[in-house]
């Protein structure tokens, strides 16, 4: 019976079309409709490690990366405009799909924990600076939101279009370990033996807490059933 009771639970995550991504696997990802995400690794000290975001518009692209100076390069005009609000290296780039054509946005994330948000000519838009220490992650969600992960322990969602803060949810977890619904809507923060879903307005309908091992997958399935699986199973 129990592994009968195992093997029904295994099918309906896989039946699910709901699906979660964690961001240790966001690098090769794009999430649906259309929301982006990004880890931000760790440079090598000393090396040059050029990055290149393309904007998708007039051949501009954002160049960064581990010592390097950052700036948009406009190809066809051979021009390039240094983004010099940062204090130090730029080490993540992502274009914010919300705004298209010549509303075109892209944010940057510095390794003085800053967060910029420009227009295609390269002008700063707003800087974000409310978290203290490095920012690990970063996603987008749909409604012009984008969403952030610092080794501060706090996760926070951003108005993209006035720059201020939606939401400040602390955590006690890694970076590594925060699942995303397919919706946007909804993160399940795994903080080792417990699951925390966390809505974007930093509301927390439910926790978990029944776990013994730490936590390695979470799948949201209809109305508001979870699964959650650790290295002891899943419930």
């Amino acid at each position: 019976a129990l592994r009968r009771a195992h093997a029904h639970r295994q099918r309906a995550m896989v039946r699910s079309n709901h699906g979660s991504l964690s961001l240790a696997r966001a690098m090769s990802s794009v999430m649906t409709n259309p929301l982006q995400s990004l880890q931000i690794g760790v440079g090598r000290w000393g090396l040059r490690e050029l990055e290149v975001l393309d904007l998708g518009i007039g051949n501009r692209r954002v160049k960064y990366g581990p010592n390097i100076r950052p700036c948009l390069e406009i190809h066809d005009e051979h021009t390039e405009f240094a983004l010099n609000e940062h204090k130090g290296d730029v080490l993540a780039a992502l274009r914010l799909s919300d705004w298209p054509g010549e509303e075109t946005r892209f944010v940057t994330a510095g390794e003085d924990h800053k967060l910029v948000i420009w227009n295609i000519h390269g002008k700063a838009i707003f800087t974000l600076t409310e978290h203290t220490a490095r920012i690990r992650a970063l996603w987008e969600l749909t409604g012009k939101r984008l969403v952030t992960w610092s080794e501060d322990r706090l996760l926070m969602v951003w108005n993209t279009s006035t720059g201020r803060a939606i939401s400040r949810i602390p955590t006690i977890c890694s970076p590594q370990r925060v699942f995303v619904d397919a919706s946007g809507e909804f993160f399940c923060l795994a903080e080792y033996w417990r699951a925390r879903i966390v809505n974007v307005d930093g509301t927390e309908p439910v926790s978990f807490k029944w776990h013994f091992q730490a936590i390695t997958d979470v799948r949201r399935l209809r109305s508001d059933r979870w699964l959650t699986q650790s290295k002891g199973g899943i419930k």
